[in-house]
């Protein structure tokens, strides 16, 4: 079934994955391994899960002999760091390493399936986390036509997650595709439209 040699000693890390540096601005993204040091920071920082995660990614070796019992050992790490409900029903559980396997497909409903490696699946991933950081963060992708003539853009990047800038230097204007709340959108639009 495996197409090549892998060395399973290494852990997949968030080397593996790359993630567009403008996603990592709209939000944290924590990925949670099973690794010997969890119990240490969970007793060093208990409350520190319930106020920085947004979203919960867990990046699994699919190709190793032992992906089922890592998974339960994850599941389990989790468990005894009491992450909140919301988190863990919202997870993004992502197969990673599928060109090792001949034909894979997975038996989870919702895993999103990636080589980091060969680059496949990288834009199915990066789509579901954002849906998941909009969806538990309450915020909303928007695009917005902006006056280059005023401080729209300034108070964009000031107030919201920038993550394009489409310019129309013949018209002055930009289309900026932004990450941001409803209460900022409220505040833009009161500051900026009907003018």
């Amino acid at each position: 079934m495996l197409k090549r040699r892998v060395n399973h000693d290494s852990p997949t890390t968030s080397k593996d994955l790359r993630v567009t540096q403008s996603l990592l601005a709209a939000s944290l993204i924590v990925a949670l391994f099973a690794w010997p040091v969890s119990r240490e920071i969970s007793e060093k920082h208990p409350v520190m899960c319930y106020f920085v995660l947004d979203l919960l990614v867990h990046v699994r070796d699919i190709s190793h002999p032992e992906t089922v019992n890592q998974k339960a050992n994850v599941l389990n790490v989790l468990k005894n760091l009491q992450i909140p409900r919301r988190l863990l029903s919202s997870m993004i559980e992502v197969h990673n390493k599928i060109d090792l396997l001949d034909n894979y497909e997975s038996s989870e409903p919702g895993a999103v399936l990636i080589s980091a490696l060969q680059e496949q699946g990288l834009e199915e991933l990066k789509n579901a986390v954002e849906t998941e950081i909009v969806k538990s963060t309450g915020k909303q992708i928007l695009d917005l036509r902006v006056n280059l003539s005023t401080p729209q853009l300034s108070w964009l990047y000031k107030e919201a997650t920038v993550q394009d800038v489409q310019v129309n230097a013949d018209e002055g204007s930009a289309v900026v595709k932004v990450i941001m709340s409803a209460a900022a959108h409220g505040r833009y639009k009161k500051l900026f439209e009907g003018r």
